[in-house]
């Protein structure tokens, strides 16, 4: 319950804060902010290289103290080099994109970025440990504490970026301390983790390393085609219905993904008898919540659409349904992909996924081009039939096999 209240409180804060920024700012201030929160994501995954899943695999096999030190050992490792890479491509892409940045606003995103991928790891390792309400409270802290404070200071395009990014900044260090503090029991100063060891844990993470960074490349490509095509305002616009789309997507990762995580690991990377029935009771909650709570985004998004009183969110509304329908499809069948991971078919996920991205940049360009905002609200949908069907297809061959 507190996991729940803590994730409702966040949401809450997000959706009050995007409603601001609507209403006090332009849609391109709104764009830049959204091409900011995919760019970062897709830095942190970029520069994670994904280690964790080989080290919270071995870890699910033999969980004890010292095997979670271990484990935990290989990523501080690693991290001297991830924050540094994860900061030059936030920074770089940054650039590449315009997103219209002072020196002292790239500085803050670098910072951003570095810590995220501090961040991201100590948040799996604190669901491996079966400790939800530490890992729902750190995300609290990076992504929604923050924004009450920087809400009086929207305004201005310039002044909104740099108060936002400051703030972020500061709720990120504070965030990635209280979580490695979290986690203190897995950090050891007396452990020497071998070089050969590392190495070895990251060639049997990259197939998976490929698999998650182009799938969040692919969950983000409308926003940079539309900054390419487009520019920020039209990013802007389909970031509000993304942001609201998106709440369906962090919920079913928190209340449903996060707490079949580990035994779909267990069960299916050992071919327990029970597997099935545990795949088929997480399917049937991800669908449940996800029809659920798609009504309740589209009822509670009808009076924030209208509150912004802006003409071009207004006559989109009809992309928010788009977006919920694509989140439903791809979400319903993510038990399945974890199904898989469980099962060590990394190979089968990376083809999946890169042949994702591939059809998800060809139809979102296609689309866009042809039909503007609305293409970008159409491809996602798509795609995620597709990827459903490729996953289920694929997962029933394998199980026929005695493989899945």
């Amino acid at each position: 319950m507190i996991s729940t209240g803590v994730h409702g409180l966040g949401l809450a804060i997000r959706l009050l804060f995007v409603m601001v920024l609507v209403r006090q700012s332009s849609p391109a201030v709104l764009g830049y902010v959204g091409l900011l929160i995919a760019i970062e994501m897709i830095s942190i995954y970029f520069a994670g290289f994904e280690l964790h899943t080989f080290s919270t695999r071995r870890y699910a096999r033999h969980a004890c103290p010292s095997q979670l030190r271990i484990c935990f050992g290989a990523h501080l490792r690693i991290f001297r080099f991830s924050a540094p890479l994860a900061a030059l491509v936030a920074m770089g892409s940054a650039w590449v994109f315009d997103v219209e940045l002072e020196a002292l606003g790239f500085a803050c995103f670098a910072v951003i970025a570095a810590t995220g991928t501090v961040t991201q790891e100590v948040n799996r390792y604190l669901v491996l440990m079966h400790k939800p309400v530490r890992s729902v409270v750190m995300s609290f802290l990076r992504t929604a504490a923050w924004m009450p404070v920087v809400i009086p200071l929207i305004g201005a395009e310039a002044e909104s970026l740099r108060a936002i990014l400051i703030a972020w900044m500061l709720a990120s260090l504070l965030a990635m301390s209280w979580g490695l503090h979290a986690v203190r029991s897995a950090l050891s100063r007396h452990l020497r983790m071998r070089t050969r060891y590392v190495l070895y844990a990251l060639r049997r993470s990259f197939s998976y390393y490929a698999v998650a960074t182009a799938s969040v490349v692919q969950a983000n490509v409308e926003r940079f085609v539309l900054q390419v095509m487009l520019g920020p305002t039209a990013v802007g616009i389909y970031s509000l219905f993304l942001t609201l789309a998106n709440t369906l997507t962090a919920l079913i990762q928190a209340g449903v993904l996060n707490i079949f995580l580990p035994r779909l690991l267990v069960g299916y990377g050992g071919l327990q008898p029970d597997r099935r029935a545990f795949l088929d009771e997480a399917m049937k909650r991800a669908l449940v919540i996800c029809l659920i709570m798609s009504v309740a985004i589209l009822a509670m998004a009808v009076p924030i659409v209208q509150l912004t009183r802006h003409a071009d969110y207004l006559s989109y509304f009809w992309v928010l349904p788009a977006l919920l329908a694509g989140q439903t499809i791809l979400m319903w069948t993510q038990p399945v992909h974890l199904a898989l991971y469980g099962a060590h078919h990394d190979y089968l996920l990376l083809g999946i996924t890169l042949s994702a991205l591939v059809v998800s940049l060809a139809v979102s360009a296609a689309l866009i081009g042809l039909a503007g905002i609305a293409g970008a609200a159409v491809a996602p949908v798509f795609v995620s039939i597709a990827i459903a069907y490729v996953r289920w297809r694929s997962f029933r061959r394998l199980e026929a096999s005695g493989l899945a």
